[in-house]
Protein backbone atom coordinates (compact mmCIF):
# COMPACT_ATOMS: atom_id res chain seq x y z
CA UNK A 1 0.00 0.00 0.00
CA UNK A 2 2.58 2.55 -1.16
CA UNK A 3 2.06 6.34 -0.93
CA UNK A 4 3.65 6.60 -4.36
CA UNK A 5 3.29 4.66 -7.59
CA UNK A 6 5.32 7.25 -9.49
CA UNK A 7 7.44 5.86 -12.33
CA UNK A 8 6.27 2.30 -11.62
CA UNK A 9 5.78 1.22 -15.23
CA UNK A 10 7.57 4.07 -17.01
CA UNK A 11 9.20 3.15 -20.34
CA UNK A 12 8.20 -0.50 -20.13
CA UNK A 13 7.08 -2.54 -23.15
CA UNK A 14 3.58 -3.20 -21.84
CA UNK A 15 1.01 -3.67 -24.61
CA UNK A 16 -2.03 -3.92 -22.32
CA UNK A 17 -2.73 -3.59 -18.64
CA UNK A 18 -5.94 -4.52 -16.87
CA UNK A 19 -6.74 -4.17 -13.20
CA UNK A 20 -10.48 -4.71 -13.12
CA UNK A 21 -12.57 -6.58 -10.58
CA UNK A 22 -11.73 -10.29 -10.90
CA UNK A 23 -8.49 -9.77 -12.79
CA UNK A 24 -5.39 -11.55 -11.46
CA UNK A 25 -3.55 -8.22 -11.35
CA UNK A 26 -4.21 -6.51 -8.04
CA UNK A 27 -3.03 -2.94 -7.77
CA UNK A 28 -3.49 -1.45 -4.32
CA UNK A 29 -3.58 2.35 -4.58
CA UNK A 30 -5.83 3.04 -1.61
CA UNK A 31 -3.16 5.13 0.10
CA UNK A 32 -1.36 6.42 -2.98
CA UNK A 33 -1.02 10.19 -3.29
CA UNK A 34 1.55 10.40 -6.10
CA UNK A 35 0.90 8.61 -9.41
CA UNK A 36 3.08 10.87 -11.55
CA UNK A 37 4.70 9.29 -14.62
CA UNK A 38 3.18 5.94 -13.63
CA UNK A 39 2.80 4.79 -17.25
CA UNK A 40 4.88 7.51 -18.94
CA UNK A 41 6.68 6.44 -22.08
CA UNK A 42 4.71 3.20 -22.46
CA UNK A 43 4.54 3.76 -26.19
CA UNK A 44 3.41 0.19 -26.99
CA UNK A 45 0.48 0.25 -24.57
CA UNK A 46 -2.81 0.09 -26.49
CA UNK A 47 -5.27 -0.65 -23.68
CA UNK A 48 -5.30 0.38 -20.03
CA UNK A 49 -8.15 -0.41 -17.65
CA UNK A 50 -7.88 0.62 -14.00
CA UNK A 51 -11.58 0.31 -13.21
CA UNK A 52 -10.96 -2.25 -10.47
CA UNK A 53 -8.54 0.02 -8.63
CA UNK A 54 -9.46 2.47 -5.89
CA UNK A 55 -7.23 5.53 -5.70
CA UNK A 56 -9.20 8.06 -3.63
CA UNK A 57 -6.18 9.95 -2.25
CA UNK A 58 -4.18 10.64 -5.41
CA UNK A 59 -3.18 14.28 -5.75
CA UNK A 60 -0.56 14.12 -8.49
CA UNK A 61 -0.98 12.57 -11.95
CA UNK A 62 1.62 14.72 -13.69
CA UNK A 63 2.69 12.94 -16.90
CA UNK A 64 0.95 9.77 -15.70
CA UNK A 65 0.14 8.72 -19.29
CA UNK A 66 2.61 11.00 -21.06
CA UNK A 67 3.93 9.40 -24.23
CA UNK A 68 1.39 6.57 -24.36
CA UNK A 69 1.24 7.19 -28.07
CA UNK A 70 -0.48 3.91 -29.02
CA UNK A 71 -3.17 3.85 -26.38
CA UNK A 72 -6.70 3.63 -27.78
CA UNK A 73 -8.67 2.69 -24.67
CA UNK A 74 -8.15 4.25 -21.25
CA UNK A 75 -10.33 3.77 -18.16
CA UNK A 76 -9.26 6.07 -15.33
CA UNK A 77 -12.37 5.78 -13.18
CA UNK A 78 -10.06 4.71 -10.32
CA UNK A 79 -9.46 8.42 -9.66
CA UNK A 80 -13.12 9.12 -8.95
CA UNK A 81 -13.32 11.63 -6.10
CA UNK A 82 -9.55 11.91 -5.71
CA UNK A 83 -8.21 15.37 -4.79
CA UNK A 84 -6.21 15.76 -8.00
CA UNK A 85 -4.24 19.00 -7.91
CA UNK A 86 -1.60 18.40 -10.57
CA UNK A 87 -2.52 17.03 -13.99
CA UNK A 88 0.27 18.73 -15.93
CA UNK A 89 1.10 16.73 -19.08
CA UNK A 90 -1.22 13.99 -17.82
CA UNK A 91 -2.31 12.79 -21.30
CA UNK A 92 0.47 14.44 -23.29
CA UNK A 93 1.00 12.71 -26.63
CA UNK A 94 -1.85 10.18 -26.34
CA UNK A 95 -2.25 10.60 -30.06
CA UNK A 96 -4.38 7.49 -30.74
CA UNK A 97 -6.93 8.12 -27.99
CA UNK A 98 -10.33 8.80 -29.56
CA UNK A 99 -12.45 9.07 -26.41
CA UNK A 100 -11.70 9.93 -22.80
CA UNK A 101 -14.06 10.14 -19.83
CA UNK A 102 -12.60 12.57 -17.28
CA UNK A 103 -15.70 12.87 -15.10
CA UNK A 104 -13.66 11.26 -12.33
CA UNK A 105 -11.91 14.64 -11.96
CA UNK A 106 -15.14 16.54 -11.39
CA UNK A 107 -14.70 18.93 -8.49
CA UNK A 108 -11.03 18.06 -7.92
CA UNK A 109 -8.98 21.07 -6.71
CA UNK A 110 -6.84 21.37 -9.84
CA UNK A 111 -3.95 23.81 -9.63
CA UNK A 112 -1.78 22.81 -12.61
CA UNK A 113 -3.05 21.47 -15.94
CA UNK A 114 -0.36 22.78 -18.28
CA UNK A 115 -0.38 20.75 -21.54
CA UNK A 116 -2.88 18.31 -20.00
CA UNK A 117 -4.27 17.05 -23.34
CA UNK A 118 -1.40 18.19 -25.57
CA UNK A 119 -1.20 16.16 -28.76
CA UNK A 120 -4.39 14.15 -28.23
CA UNK A 121 -4.97 14.47 -31.94
CA UNK A 122 -7.64 11.76 -32.31
CA UNK A 123 -9.99 13.03 -29.59
CA UNK A 124 -13.23 14.07 -31.27
CA UNK A 125 -14.96 15.28 -28.10
CA UNK A 126 -14.01 16.08 -24.52
CA UNK A 127 -16.39 16.95 -21.71
CA UNK A 128 -14.59 19.27 -19.29
CA UNK A 129 -17.72 20.75 -17.73
CA UNK A 130 -17.09 19.30 -14.28
CA UNK A 131 -13.51 20.51 -13.87
CA UNK A 132 -12.72 22.99 -11.12
CA UNK A 133 -10.04 25.25 -12.58
CA UNK A 134 -10.71 28.17 -10.23
CA UNK A 135 -7.16 27.88 -8.84
CA UNK A 136 -5.41 27.54 -12.21
CA UNK A 137 -3.26 30.48 -13.36
CA UNK A 138 -1.46 28.88 -16.32
CA UNK A 139 -3.78 27.33 -18.92
CA UNK A 140 -1.07 27.03 -21.57
CA UNK A 141 -1.13 24.25 -24.13
CA UNK A 142 -4.08 22.47 -22.52
CA UNK A 143 -5.66 21.52 -25.86
CA UNK A 144 -2.60 22.06 -28.09
CA UNK A 145 -2.74 19.76 -31.10
CA UNK A 146 -6.21 18.36 -30.38
CA UNK A 147 -6.78 18.52 -34.09
CA UNK A 148 -9.94 16.36 -34.19
CA UNK A 149 -11.94 18.30 -31.61
CA UNK A 150 -14.83 20.08 -33.30
CA UNK A 151 -16.37 21.97 -30.38
CA UNK A 152 -15.33 22.89 -26.85
CA UNK A 153 -17.74 23.95 -24.14
CA UNK A 154 -15.96 25.82 -21.34
CA UNK A 155 -19.09 27.57 -20.14
CA UNK A 156 -19.07 25.90 -16.72
CA UNK A 157 -15.43 26.70 -15.97
CA UNK A 158 -14.21 29.43 -13.63
CA UNK A 159 -11.13 30.84 -15.33
CA UNK A 160 -10.92 34.16 -13.51
CA UNK A 161 -7.43 33.48 -12.12
CA UNK A 162 -5.90 32.48 -15.45
CA UNK A 163 -2.97 34.66 -16.49
CA UNK A 164 -1.55 32.65 -19.37
CA UNK A 165 -3.36 31.24 -22.40
CA UNK A 166 -0.29 30.62 -24.54
CA UNK A 167 -0.88 27.84 -27.11
CA UNK A 168 -4.09 26.81 -25.37
CA UNK A 169 -5.95 25.98 -28.60
CA UNK A 170 -2.97 25.97 -30.94
CA UNK A 171 -3.38 23.55 -33.89
CA UNK A 172 -6.98 22.70 -33.01
CA UNK A 173 -7.53 22.66 -36.74
CA UNK A 174 -11.03 21.10 -36.71
CA UNK A 175 -12.43 23.33 -33.98
CA UNK A 176 -15.43 25.32 -35.18
CA UNK A 177 -16.68 26.81 -31.92
CA UNK A 178 -15.60 27.51 -28.35
CA UNK A 179 -18.15 28.47 -25.71
CA UNK A 180 -16.92 30.52 -22.77
CA UNK A 181 -19.04 31.25 -19.71
CA UNK A 182 -19.28 34.45 -17.72
CA UNK A 183 -16.69 33.16 -15.23
CA UNK A 184 -14.12 32.45 -17.93
CA UNK A 185 -12.88 35.99 -18.26
CA UNK A 186 -9.61 37.33 -19.58
CA UNK A 187 -9.29 40.18 -17.10
CA UNK A 188 -6.06 38.80 -15.59
CA UNK A 189 -4.60 37.32 -18.77
CA UNK A 190 -1.21 38.75 -19.74
CA UNK A 191 -0.06 36.15 -22.28
CA UNK A 192 -2.15 35.02 -25.25
CA UNK A 193 0.68 34.06 -27.57
CA UNK A 194 -0.51 31.63 -30.26
CA UNK A 195 -3.75 31.02 -28.35
CA UNK A 196 -5.84 30.32 -31.47
CA UNK A 197 -3.02 29.63 -33.95
CA UNK A 198 -4.01 27.27 -36.79
CA UNK A 199 -7.66 27.20 -35.70
CA UNK A 200 -8.59 27.48 -39.36
CA UNK A 201 -12.23 26.43 -39.02
CA UNK A 202 -13.05 28.46 -35.93
CA UNK A 203 -16.08 30.60 -36.65
CA UNK A 204 -17.61 31.10 -33.20
CA UNK A 205 -16.22 32.41 -29.91
CA UNK A 206 -19.04 32.88 -27.44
Amino acid sequence: MPPSTAFWFQDTNLTSFSATVGDPVYLDMRYTTDASRMFAGCSSLTELNLSGVSAPLVENIESAFDGCSSIKSLDISCFDGAPIGNMMNAFYGCSQLKWLDISCFDGAPIVDMLNAFYGCSKLTELDVSGLDISRVTDFSGVFYGCSSLKTLDLSELDGRKIKTLEDTFNECSSLTSITFGELFTCENVTNMKNTFRQCKLLTSLD
